[in-house]
């Protein structure tokens, strides 16, 4: 029996939100171990089954409705013609349906699973980022504009070049390397950073349509001569646990001198992280074990979400196994259910696709992932779904689901941990957003992804010194990191929002819009440290990092990151200039008259010109002036709004811009009305004054009863 025809047989007694939530999955059933991923499975099965023409489904791309695209993780010698130029151990295949299984069939083959398609991180003109994060002051007070940097741009099309150069948007010598049919997204990114730094050579390579031709794009532009890449790309079906290939690439890109900055994604409202906890531990089923959402009470095992009319949801289920699946310990499975939480979506009218992902990862060395497609084939009904998922078998291990397509998550989202794939990449400069309208430009964007990324894997690098040959197949050589590498993401942010002379980015908004925002602060800043070869990548991402305006928590955060790109104070810091922040108070405070506040100060340069003097200025509000005190403590007694900054000079003499912060301090309260002292008998007066009072309120109570009588 299925997995589907068990849980549409056993689901019954499920309910939503109540305590009685229970997924009954019949221990004696088992799995049927299939190197084909599950969602590939369910959707060829229709045409295997009938023998007639697959229809268009949403796990991968049919083409002439008997062939689809796959990729085939392997470790073949090259013989089998379908499997030619492995990347990273995998190789992208079109594979008649009816052909799956003998390929899987071949003992070299370890999964046969749908591609890791691209997803773009969305949400005459000159982008106002220009002015908020300060490039046009930059570019005046330094003449810098970029020139001999040769950016790399991979999104997904640059068509219409030629409308954008007669705009005066574009110059006329974009190189265009390899392109695709698109919606012109790489088009907008280009006009942006042209905007900012116009001096810059432009290239595009397409990243689209899967993960191999974004790596292909990533090492076309290393070999072009990129200085800079920036891409605004994601993969859902990535590793989240362990740099995938994609990441690896990005990597190749980095220790080949490439400074590389990447939009770090718009899901922070559409994720879900968390530690598996069972909902009922004591059903005495070692089967079914299904996870409690709410981490908490045991009554909720079901993530609502809801699709619009025509829309479509995707969900990625992963746990931190190796990627190969050559050490799997747990099993978990990803179901959706209808409404009411009682059978397979897919079984509602009008919903289609599958619904049902479970794998059989303790049978053979299958990827730790579950994915479900569900599409709404409703025109104007939208439809409300319940994601469950089960540890089938295995150890309790933490859990991230990523969704994609168009729709909402009702409950259980968690906004951290949303980075996933190569923006985790730990010296790739990622980059959240802001609106660039936002009147203090310090909000971020609710959907821009919030970190820590958390590595649980890294590639074995004593197998590679000695085997170059494995550097092919490096997603299976890793090495457990006990405990996990926590990577800060995002490392910056920067505007989004803005315009562009391209249909449909006209304004902008998303990740994608502010990662070539910071790729062209970086050519203005590469051009004033005197052109690519005199600045390295380490610098650049320590220079981008510490020049950043610190917002959120004090310090570095999983909002933020290090702060908001400002061009004119990584100018500021390149040039020798030190950073002042302030970390405590973390924003403006109130205070009452005789109140102590305690400050606490940092200062940073690029080169570590130590030690610095730090200036404190109290505005005339403090017992003191001033102070040269890292931490000073200060009593404000005149009622007032008052400015604090502080400033810090390095051992060469530099000094940076003034941090700044406003103290309000309220008058305090002058003790009138008729209130008892407190310590009245150190007072003798007070003390008397307290008996006074206690007196007082016994005569008029006692009036009050005689004139009640």
């Amino acid at each position: 029996m299925s997995m589907r025809c068990l849980v549409m047989a056993l689901l019954l007694g499920l309910a939503i939100h109540g305590p009685a939530i229970g997924l009954e999955v019949s221990r004696s059933a088992g799995k049927q171990p299939d190197k084909i991923a599950s969602q590939l499975r369910q959707a060829v099965e229709p045409a295997q089954t009938h023998r007639v023409s697959a229809p268009t489904r949403h796990a991968m791309r049919w083409l002439d409705g008997e062939q689809v695209e796959v990729f085939v993780y392997h470790q073949c010698d090259g013989d089998e013609p379908l499997l030619q130029d492995p990347v990273f151990g995998i190789s992208y295949a079109k594979v008649h349906y009816r052909m799956l299984n003998e390929l899987a069939a071949l003992e070299c083959v370890r999964q046969i699973r749908p591609p890791v398609y691209a997803h773009r991180r969305v949400g005459s003109v000159t982008s106002a980022g220009n002015l908020v994060m300060r490039a046009a002051e930059m570019r005046d007070a330094f003449n810098v504009d970029g020139s001999n940097v040769r950016i790399g741009i991979i999104s997904d099309s640059l068509n219409d070049l030629a409308f954008s150069v007669n705009t005066g948007d574009l110059p006329p010598d974009v190189i265009i390397l390899e392109n695709q049919a698109g919606i012109d997204e790489g088009r907008a990114m280009a006009e942006l950073i042209h905007d900012l730094a116009p001096g810059a050579t432009l290239m595009f390579h397409t990243g689209i349509p899967t993960s191999l031709n974004m790596i292909t794009a990533i090492r076309a532009l290393t070999e072009a001569g990129a200085d800079v890449i920036v891409d605004d790309l994601g993969f859902f079906l990535e590793p989240y646990f362990e740099d995938g290939p994609v990441a690896q690439a990005v990597q190749e890109a980095i220790d080949a001198g490439v400074f590389y900055i990447t939009a770090v994604g718009n899901d922070a409202q559409a994720n879900y992280s968390g530690t598996f906890q069972e909902l009922d531990p004591d059903d005495d089923d070692p089967q079914n074990n299904i996870h409690d959402f709410d981490n908490s009470d045991g009554t909720d095992g079901t993530m609502g979400v809801t699709i619009p009319p025509g829309g479509l949801l995707q969900a990625v289920l992963q746990w931190p196994n190796p990627f190969d699946g050559s050490a799997n310990t747990a099993d978990y499975d990803l179901h959706v259910l209808n409404a009411d939480g009682t059978e397979d979506a897919c079984l509602t009218p009008g919903i289609s696709g599958t619904c049902v992902s479970d794998d059989a990862q303790l049978a053979m060395p299958l990827v730790p992932m579950e994915t479900v497609f569900v599409q709404n084939n409703n025109s104007r009904q939208s439809v409300s779904l319940n994601l469950v998922i089960n540890r089938f078998d295995g150890e309790v291990l933490p859990l991230r689901v990523v969704f994609g397509g168009r729709f909402s998550v009702d409950e259980h989202n968690v906004p951290d941990r949303s980075v996933f794939g190569h923006p985790c990449v730990d010296e790739a400069l990622a980059v959240g957003a802001i609106d660039a309208a936002d009147e203090g430009f310090d909000t971020i964007e609710p959907f821009s992804s919030r970190g820590p990324c958390e590595i649980f894997f890294a590639p074995n690098a004593d197998l590679l010194a000695t085997r170059p040959e494995a550097s092919g197949f490096r997603t299976s050589q890793v090495v457990p990191l006990t405990p996990p590498e926590i990577r800060v993401k995002p490392d910056v942010v920067a505007a989004d929002g803005t315009n562009t002379s391209v249909p449909g980015f006209m304004p902008f908004f998303g990740t994608s819009a502010a990662a070539p925002h910071a790729a062209a602060v970086a050519a203005l800043l590469m051009d004033l440290g005197g052109g690519p070869e005199f600045t390295t990548v380490p610098q650049m991402l320590s220079l981008m990092r510490i020049a950043a305006v610190d917002e959120g928590d004090p310090g570095v955060d999983d909002t933020y990151g290090f702060g908001v790109v400002d061009a004119v104070q990584a100018a500021d810091v390149l040039q020798g200039a030190p950073v002042a922040t302030i970390l405590s108070p973390a924003e403006d405070v109130a205070v009452t008259s005789g109140d102590t506040v305690n400050f606490q100060g940092d200062c940073n340069d690029l080169d570590g010109n130590r030690p610095f003097t730090l200036n404190w200025d109290f505005d005339g509000g403090a017992n003191i002036e001033s102070s040269t005190a890292q931490n000073p403590s200060v009593i404000f007694t005149p009622s007032g709004t008052f400015t604090v900054t502080m400033t810090c000079t390095n051992n060469a003499g530099l000094t940076s811009l003034a941090a700044t912060i406003r103290v309000v301090v309220n008058a305090a309260d002058s003790g009138g009305g008729c209130t008892l002292v407190p310590n009245a008998s150190a007072h003798p007066l007070s003390a008397l004054g307290n008996l006074l009072l206690l007196g007082l309120t016994l005569c008029i109570l006692w009036v009050w009863r005689r004139w009640r009588a």
